[in-house]
């Protein structure tokens, strides 16, 4: 896979929309080519080399290979694709930033699953967050019992594409009553959900601390 130049500018400090415009001009494609490609519209392939809009991180994927290029460079630059894999920031680096949909704990109630389309129409408000995985929402929780683990108002993020539960993790239930958060022990080998109340929504994957 290749590295673009353009111009005299450093690679890693062009946008993610230039770096898709410069790709797609050394294979002297048209964004309507690209867009053929991809599966998209041109105002789709447009908006991201304006920078309108950032691709998801499974086109991001789709992107790299059909503009030949390192996902690495793609999405963060010449610095982060030549980083060694060994190197500390290596990982995070790479990973990809997702906006992420905070929900109000009322609209948790009484449901079975999590969705997109849901997720788009309960949304308060969205957050950043850099992460492993594009299935994630967000909610401020009371963390009654466990106020020993997270003393603190915190974020809570889960991912839905998570519905299997390892000792030591926690996760959202949902029932009639409200959601709440639950504990899977260390101690015990529990690892389904028959134990709880209600219906798994997904696994925490970080709790966020505000100052």
């Amino acid at each position: 896979m290749s590295s673009i130049q353009l111009d005299d500018t450093p690679t890693d400090a062009l946008t993610i929309g230039q770096r898709i415009r410069a790709a797609r001009k050394e294979l002297t494609l048209s964004q309507e080519e690209l867009a053929d490609r991809l599966g998209v519209t041109q105002p789709t392939v447009a908006n991201w080399e304006s920078d309108a809009h950032n691709p998801r991180q499974l086109m991001l994927a789709k992107l790299s290979e059909a503009l030949d290029v390192s996902l690495g460079w793609l999405a963060g630059g010449e610095t982060i694709a030549t980083l060694p894999q060994k190197h500390p920031a290596a990982g995070y680096l790479s990973r990809a930033t997702y906006h992420v949909p905070v929900l109000l704990p009322s609209s948790l109630s009484n449901i079975d699953h999590i969705d997109p389309d849901f997720l788009l129409n309960a949304a308060a408000d969205f957050i950043t967050v850099s992460g492993r995985s594009d299935k994630l929402f967000a909610a401020f929780m009371d963390p009654t019992p466990h106020e020993t683990a997270f003393p603190d108002d915190r974020l809570f993020v889960f991912d839905y594409g998570r519905k299997t539960p390892v000792p030591g993790c926690y996760g959202l239930m949902s029932t009639l009553e409200g959601a709440y958060l639950a504990h899977w022990p260390t101690d015990k080998n529990v690892t389904n959900t028959s134990s709880f109340p209600g219906s798994l929504l997904g696994i925490l994957a970080m709790a966020i601390r505000f100052f």
